[in-house]
């Protein structure tokens, strides 16, 4: 309960011994002729200002409240303008996105020599999903490639249907950058070059898709070491006759790694003008079969019982020691 002043009629709180405003005391609860304001000195006048100070420290607090829930309500009003604007301006935007895409789909199926500005490959996106046309698949111009250490070789790539909205691609990379690299992609079209042997597969994606749907096409590249130049012997002469133990390979050169001319069967007699050795420490010798002429590896021969140099003691050699004899069908 509240004390109200018999003199200023000031509310004082329930438990306030003197008025705050005139400096009565209350005596019985209330304010008597009997007991004037006390404002001498002393104890009583630091009652009284303990009190005014105490209703003023309320009445600051209360108009710093006031403010500050102002304050909040107008920041409220504030953002809610700024949402309900902000709302408009996205609604305006999607129906001049919408005219434009109508305007784009008309545009095509009539026609019009600018349709191109207009196109799929630009990156507007339609509002309305239902209508939009997706791409479904990829044509590409080879879907293997071999290619030899060291070249190069274009491929080129289309998004399918002719309609769909947007056609645009992307070249996702080679499976393999130390067989194939990509060196250069622009548009539909990406340059790939062979850096070692062996196969890696480059893929190619559409970027508009149906959701869930994933579009893509594979193109297998596989790489080859270049074929080695046929080595000629750079001297000729007699080596021996010697009989093809089991079927082995004439080749372009003393080497494994060189192409093979044809199958020589075994029990095939031959005889060696030139003689080389490897890096593995393997012996070749130079033979002509079936006016090929070529390498055959040595491990794979042995003396022909009726050699000619064994029986002669050298004598015949010297008719296979004219180059002619070696050369006579080198342009083969």
């Amino acid at each position: 309960m509240s004390k109200i002043c018999d003199k200023c009629g000031t509310t004082n709180f329930d438990s306030a011994t003197i008025c705050t405003r005139c400096g009565s005391l209350f005596k019985d609860g209330a304010y008597s002729l009997n007991n004037p304001r006390v404002n001498q000195t002393g104890f009583d006048q630091n009652r009284i200002k303990s009190a005014q100070s105490e209703r003023l420290q309320i009445e600051k607090t209360t108009k710093v409240l006031i403010i500050s829930i102002v304050a909040i309500v107008a920041i409220l009003i504030a953002i809610i303008i700024i949402v309900v604007a902000t709302g408009r301006k996205s609604d305006v935007a999607n129906e001049e996105n919408t005219s434009i895409t109508a305007d784009a789909g008309l545009t095509q199926m009539s026609g019009n020599p600018n349709s191109e500005q207009i196109s799929g490959d630009n990156n507007l996106q339609p509002t309305d999903f239902g209508n939009a046309v997706f791409v479904d698949s990829i044509t590409v111009n080879k879907t293997s490639v071999e290619l030899k250490v060291g070249k190069t070789d274009v491929l080129t790539a289309e998004a399918k249907p002719d309609n769909a909205y947007d056609k645009s691609i992307n070249w996702e990379g080679s499976s393999n950058t130390n067989v194939v690299s990509i060196e250069n992609i622009n548009g539909n079209t990406c340059t790939i070059k062979a850096k070692s042997a062996g196969t890696a597969t480059v893929r190619v994606s559409a970027s508009y898709v149906e959701d869930g749907k994933s579009v893509y096409q594979d193109i297998t590249v596989t790489v080859v070491e270049p074929k080695k130049k046929p080595v000629q012997p750079t001297e000729t002469d007699y080596y021996g006759e010697f009989d093809t133990t089991e079927k082995i390979n004439l080749r372009t050169g003393p080497g494994v790694d060189y192409d093979s001319l044809l199958q020589i069967p075994q029990g095939e007699t031959l005889v060696a003008t030139a003689e080389e050795v490897d890096n593995d420490s393997n012996v070749w010798y130079y033979v002509k079969y079936n006016n090929k002429k070529g390498w055959v590896l040595g491990s794979y021969l042995v003396v022909h019982e009726d050699d000619p140099v064994e029986e002669s003691g050298g004598e015949e050699a010297d008719q296979y020691s004219d180059d002619s004899y070696i050369n006579e069908d080198e342009g083969e």
